[in-house]
């Protein structure tokens, strides 16, 4: 449903028709297509999500008598592209790439996998910025090592636990957020209060950026 999702936004106007959609598994599904077809790697634009792209398909089965699970991503050919192990919590434990017969890549986790595609797309302009705007992506962000890429962390609520004010223990996503600014290039928080907290408690950064919510006012 993702291009089905994609089209709605651009057709209520909540997504301006110039914005390009992508997303991993379209993007390398499409690539390894296009590269055993034409031979070379299409522009960017064929990449992004559309309803005229393939929808990759994804088959998993456990292996043998183990508790490990193999989960299988196919291109439109029924060629598979992508392979990712899974153990019985269901952590990924290993990630394969197989694009084509020279691009093939292994990770250690399909985080590492995402790290290398941002890279990748990184490469396509002058300047890229990264944003992880969710607390899950902030390792994904924080390991890309592209220098045309700026790093950007966000903050969007309250990073201390229970009683939630100054004092209190740090949640352990924050804390790894608040850990992996200090190697990006800003932290953006919602409140100029939660800046001062963070700088009394880790001490003042130039990285740090506040930009709130934004508001609607209403006349009546």
């Amino acid at each position: 449903g993702l291009a089905n999702s994609v089209e709605v936004l651009r057709r209520d106007g909540r997504l301006d028709p110039d914005v390009l959609v992508f997303n991993m598994f379209f993007y390398y599904g499409a690539l390894s297509e296009s590269l055993a077809k034409l031979k070379k790697k299409p522009p960017l634009s064929k990449l992004s999500v559309t309803p005229a792209l393939s929808v990759p398909v994804r088959r998993s089965r456990f292996i043998g008598a183990t508790e490990l699970q193999s989960v299988e991503f196919f291109n439109s050919a029924g060629v598979i592209f992508a392979r990712e192990l899974l153990d019985k919590a269901g952590n990924s434990v290993s990630f394969q790439l197989n694009i084509s017969p020279a691009l093939t890549y292994t990770f250690k986790a399909r985080e590492d996998a995402c790290t290398h595609w941002l890279e990748e797309l990184s490469e396509n302009g002058s300047h890229t910025v990264v944003i992880a705007d969710a607390s899950t992506a902030s390792d994904v962000v924080t390991n890309i090592k592209s220098k045309k890429a700026s790093k950007v962390l966000t903050l969007h609520g309250n990073h201390f636990s229970d009683p939630y004010v100054y004092g209190s223990s740090v949640k352990p996503r924050s804390q790894l957020i608040i850990d992996n600014a200090k190697v990006c290039d800003s932290l953006v928080l919602l409140r100029e209060s939660q800046k001062a907290d963070i700088g009394r408690q880790f001490g003042d950064s130039q990285k740090i950026s506040v930009i709130p919510n934004s508001t609607t006012i209403f006349k009546d």
